[in-house]
């Protein structure tokens, strides 16, 4: 008995035929909620369907931030992203842990440095 909504990559052609599947009402807050954030392309894909409807968000929920720009972006735009871990974070438990090699840390450390923004 949680509401949920959540919008469809592709309108289906049957069934709803509803770009976001549940029920909401016009005005309504809602917060996103995704597994990962990097550039931010997947939860502006979200809002536009979820603006279209006028629903309102302010929030974006994040398991990872893979600090690639996605934050400041939505920051720019006036949302606030809310992450459980960032990456770097990850990698440097991970490596503490010995569960990556200190070439794997610094591998990926220098993959995310010169990633494009």
């Amino acid at each position: 008995e949680i509401p949920m909504i959540y919008p469809r990559k592709e309108t289906k052609t049957y069934g709803t035929k509803a770009s976001i599947e549940g029920i909401y009402y016009k005005g309504e807050k809602v917060v996103i909620i995704d597994d990962l954030v990097t550039s931010g392309a997947s939860v502006y894909e979200a809002l536009e369907k979820i603006n279209e409807v006028e629903l309102i968000v302010k929030d974006i929920v994040v398991l990872i931030d893979r600090e690639s720009g996605g934050r400041d972006k939505l920051t720019k735009d006036g949302y606030y992203l809310h992450s459980i871990f960032k990456i770097k974070d990850l990698l440097t438990y991970w490596k503490t842990e010995r569960l990556i090699s200190t070439e794997t840390f610094l591998l990926v450390n220098d993959f995310l440095s010169n990633a494009v923004q």
